[in-house]
């Protein structure tokens, strides 16, 4: 079952889905997340939008699920996008010079 933690749209007949980020994304919540993102990758999904708009706080630990998630999908073709980020997120990607390596979409 899915976490109503992250609010997410599946794109019908597709193998997309765009996860609504909000709040921190850390050491707590973390693992929620990648719960989430783990069901939906074993459902089929390999194109996903992060939406990080509302994105208040994120540390290394929220980092490392959306990258482990890149790598997973990257290994197969699919892809992550980071949508809208926050300040504090556009801050973050860019000191951990993530915006070389992941599609960020101001």
């Amino acid at each position: 079952m899915l976490s109503n933690e992250w609010p997410t749209d599946v794109e019908s007949g597709t193998a997309t889905a765009t996860v609504h980020l909000h709040g921190d994304l850390d050491l707590a919540t973390a693992p929620t997340l990648r719960d989430h993102l783990t069901h939906l990758y074993a459902q089929g999904t390999r194109q996903f939008v992060l939406d990080s708009s509302k994105v208040a706080f994120v540390d290394s630990v929220g980092l490392s699920v959306i990258l482990g998630l890149y790598r997973q999908c990257r290994d197969e073709e699919g892809s992550v996008v980071i949508t809208s980020p926050s300040r504090v997120m556009q801050r973050t990607l860019e000191v951990a010079g993530l915006y070389e390596v992941l599609e960020i979409l101001d």
